[in-house]
């Protein structure tokens, strides 16, 4: 995990998207996050998780954690929101520190109930999950929540709740980049037929 932290991008932004996918794949993805808040100056950090299951068996931003503990800032506070259960202190937050979100925007496959033969092959479908991503950060971009839900629903993108609370925190008009994109296979962790895939993205926020 150290080597992830070593290695992991330099961003400039605002705020950053990254994925929990499976960390052997998009850790750096996690890393840049991590490295974004760690540099940026700042003794706090609002991280954006997404609630799949209980509080208390949530796992969203562990990575973030675990990697965090091992950089040269351990000690950075961290607001951790879980939307809907974000409270009304978001807007306030992001003005005054770094944003880090967690998303991973697409799931795809049989394993994900897409029929055999409508299922894309995760190393023919780089440019359909980066027009998607792209698509759900314009909407978030221009307050369209009804065309983000939207989107969501067609890929099944776990950013369905947590987007809009970014997107509200931050305000409208925000510039955006998809600065790298995986396609990590799931068939073996659901134990379903291939192709099944979700996308990880570290994305930027201007």
């Amino acid at each position: 995990m150290l080597a992830m932290l070593e290695r992991a991008p330099r961003v400039s932004a605002r705020a950053v998207i990254f994925p929990h996918t499976r960390l052997e794949v998009t850790g750096d993805h996690v890393a840049a996050a991590v490295r974004f808040a760690v540099e940026s100056g700042a003794d706090e950090v609002l991280a954006i998780g997404v609630l799949h299951r209980a509080m208390a068996d949530e796992f969203s931003l562990d990575a973030f954690d675990a990697l965090l503990a091992l950089s040269k800032k351990p000690s950075l506070r961290v607001h951790r929101r879980f939307p809907p259960e974000t409270g009304d202190d978001l807007a306030e937050l992001a003005a005054r520190m770094p944003v880090v979100a967690t998303a991973d925007p697409l799931h795809h496959g049989v394993g994900y109930g897409d029929a055999p033969a409508d299922a894309r092959r995760a190393e023919d479908s780089y440019d359909f999950a980066r027009a998607s991503i792209e698509a759900q950060l314009r909407a978030l971009s221009s307050h369209d929540f009804d065309a983000f839900a939207a989107e969501c629903a067609r890929v099944r993108s776990d950013f369905k709740r947590s987007g809009p609370a970014l997107a509200r925190a931050l305000g409208p008009g925000f510039s955006f980049g998809v600065r790298e994109l995986a396609l990590v296979d799931y068939a073996e962790a659901l134990g379903a037929a291939p192709p099944t895939w979700v996308a990880g993205a570290l994305v930027t926020i201007g």
